[in-house]
């Protein structure tokens, strides 16, 4: 019995990392359950589980360092994109300059930030130890951003 108790507990855990990985993704229970083939409900019942936010803070902690780090890095990162169009735009308006090196940087530095340089980067495929949820999110992720052209991958076949 008290062996039952002790997988049910690790099937509990290993749901709620994935869970935690998904909201540290920003998805809504309702994509949570969808990727999980769970209910929002089954979800809901995970987040409220009174093991669920001391796993999270110590699952942020282990990805991100001290949960006041993740918060410097997060004010790292709004003020970075907000200043991404001012940017831009003074990289943009190098193209004027007279001098034909600084012409040459600015325009290779729009080309290679637009995804039109010389060498266009592609993902390598490396067989790893992934849960197959993560592995899911970073096939999407991918692929929202461009960066490869994935065919779905059967792991019944032989390499």
């Amino acid at each position: 019995m008290a062996r039952r108790r002790n997988a049910l507990r690790s099937v509990t855990r290993l749901k709620m990392e994935q869970v935690i990985r998904l909201q540290m993704l920003d998805k809504s229970n309702e994509e949570i359950a969808a990727v999980m083939g769970m209910t929002a409900g089954s979800v809901a019942e995970l987040i409220s589980h009174k093991d669920y936010e001391e796993l999270r803070d110590k699952y942020v902690a282990k990805t991100y360092g001290p949960v006041d780090k993740l918060i410097e890095t997060r004010k790292a990162s709004t003020i970075l994109d907000e200043a991404a169009p001012d940017a831009a735009e003074a990289l943009a308006g190098l193209l004027d300059s007279e001098d034909e090196v600084t012409v040459r940087i600015a325009s290779t530095a729009i080309l290679d930030r637009t995804g039109h340089g010389p060498i266009q980067r592609k993902a390598v495929k490396h067989r790893h130890e992934i849960d197959p949820v993560t592995a899911k999110l970073l096939t999407e992720a991918m692929r929202e951003a461009d960066v490869i052209d994935v065919e779905p991958v059967d792991e019944a076949a032989p390499e």
